[in-house]
């Protein structure tokens, strides 16, 4: 893995200074199409497009405190770099239809109507839409007293623009007669999820929630319920802190077969999910649902190069074979629940430092990509298990 320095990012980030949550990095700037064809909700689509073999979805959360500063001090506003990252990858992608959905803050809107996320809808690497919603209607509080789930994101206004603009085969529902469907990737671009619906998440409406329960509400919106043994997703992507804890891959494994994510901090920004453009070409070979190991393998490769290069913080990326890491979660499940379980933690640890979880790695269904930081109680650490349990108390450097 070393040896991926050369083609890596090579400037490093000396100091990281005014974010909130974890560190970010830069992208460069991605070109925009020349134009857009801006549609109005309702627009009939006609009949599916069979020729399109895959769909890739992003939700870019931009509702936080995502502005961070270089060692040169220029200002970054990270989920603008991702949202460049989504549509380079959409420009490229000749064979997928790609949607983006840009979560931003909700200013005012109760007084004056207005938008507050941006869907992109490309086709065969074609910007055919931008279109600009209001995901805060979502949260009407009259709405919210009438069912509980309001309240709490779930993704519901993006997956419903989703379902009317879909240019494939709408998701399977459980009974129904098998028919082909395209191979779908989701990727979610945000802060750590929560554990509980307790946490606000959304810094301009801070009564709002998000949890990991609401996360696969809103897998089944877009994708259609799990029925075993098929599964909604090929891959799921989760760029954010804290998303390969086994609490979010047992809950995540019914709707992917494979997940990449980091048991670890990592910013919205730092998985590059770019190889997909590769991938996405008018080659149907690699749009097999088997082959999401090796589009995953790929991000979470060319993401760690460019990590490995730039960061002095410890870098953990893993990329989760779902049907092999749940059972060995399940079968070690008294080595990672407890009190913290279902409860927000205050702090996390390798898993492999539990007593009774083993040694996790590829045997168990996690492919790990990882580096010690350069400095703190780890920097001698040379492996991990893959996955990060929660604690009750801060660690303490004289615990090794």
């Amino acid at each position: 893995m070393r040896s991926a320095r050369s083609w890596a990012w090579a400037a490093a980030l000396a100091v990281v200074a005014g974010l909130e949550g974890c560190a970010s990095s830069r992208l460069p700037p991605q070109s925009e199409t020349a134009a857009a064809a801006i549609s109005a909700p309702g627009q009939s689509q006609g009949p599916a497009d069979t020729s399109l073999r895959v769909q890739i979805i992003y939700v870019i959360h931009g509702d936080g405190g995502y502005v961070w500063y270089d060692d040169a001090g220029v200002r970054h506003e990270a989920d603008r770099e991702a949202l460049a990252q989504a549509r380079g990858t959409a420009e490229k992608a000749s064979a997928a239809e790609v949607f983006i959905f840009h979560q931003r803050p909700t200013r005012f809107l109760h007084i004056f109507p207005g938008s507050d996320g941006t869907l992109w809808q490309y086709r065969k690497g074609r910007l055919i839409r931008k279109l600009p919603y209001s995901r805060s209607r979502e949260y009407d509080p009259s709405a919210r007293s009438r069912d509980p789930s309001h309240g709490e994101e779930d993704l519901a206004v993006e997956a419903e623009l989703f379902a009317r603009f879909s240019a494939l085969p709408a998701p399977r529902r459980c009974g129904a007669s098998a028919v082909p469907g395209p191979v779908r990737i989701f990727c979610y671009f945000g802060h750590g999820i929560p554990v509980t619906g307790k946490v606000p998440y959304f810094r301009s409406r801070p009564d709002v929630a998000f949890s990991m329960a609401g996360f696969t509400r809103g897998l089944v919106r877009f994708g259609g319920p799990a029925c075993p043994p098929a599964k909604p997703f090929a891959l799921v992507v989760l760029s954010a802190c804290h998303g390969g804890t086994p609490e979010a891959t047992v809950a995540l494994a019914p709707f992917a077969d494979w997940i990449l994510a980091s048991p670890g901090e990592l910013h919205l920004s730092y998985l590059d999910t770019r190889a997909l453009a590769r991938l996405a070409q008018d080659n149907p070979a690699p749009f097999e649902a088997g082959q999401a190991g090796v589009w995953g393998r790929a991000i979470a490769m060319e993401s760690f190069a460019r990590l490995e290069a730039s960061v002095r913080t410890g870098v953990t990326i893993s990329l989760y074979e779902t049907e092999k890491a749940e059972a060995y979660l399940r079968e070690h499940r008294g080595a990672w629940g407890g009190p913290t379980l279902f409860a927000e933690p205050t702090g996390y640890r390798d898993c492999g430092e539990n007593a009774d979880f083993g040694a996790g790695g590829e045997a168990a269904g996690a492919m790990v990509f990882y580096q010690p930081p350069r400095f703190g109680i780890d920097r001698n650490k040379s492996g991990h298990s893959g996955w990060e349990c929660p604690v009750s108390e801060p660690r303490r450097a004289e615990a090794r």
